[in-house]
């Protein structure tokens, strides 16, 4: 992605899921988000439909701005669909992926 397509109005940064890649994936898969402070204490998470976690990371030690994570790495999991799940306190940002073989 291209981080001067971001359209923030106020100059400060917002929390934003941007995208997955590939989607859809096989057993890797990146994560572009914003988070609108530093030392950020929520999750990044990877979950089936049943909302059972099967990959996610802590945003702990992050700090405001643009991250890419990759959620997995290598790691093959059943295909189906997923919910990567953003969340920052009571926010929660959330997209779709698909996973093949």
């Amino acid at each position: 992605f291209d981080p001067a397509t971001l359209d923030v109005t106020d100059g400060a940064p917002r929390l934003a899921l941007l995208g997955a890649w590939p989607n859809p994936a096989r057993q890797d898969l990146a994560v572009s988000f914003a988070l609108p402070q530093g030392d950020a204490r929520g999750t990044l998470e990877l979950v089936d439909l049943a909302g059972r976690r099967v990959a996610g990371t802590s945003l702990a030690g992050l700090g405001a701005g643009l991250h890419r994570v990759t959620l997995l790495d290598r790691r093959a999991i059943t295909p189906g669909v997923y919910l990567v799940r953003l969340t920052l306190g009571d926010q929660v940002r959330s997209l779709k992926v698909a996973v093949l073989r």
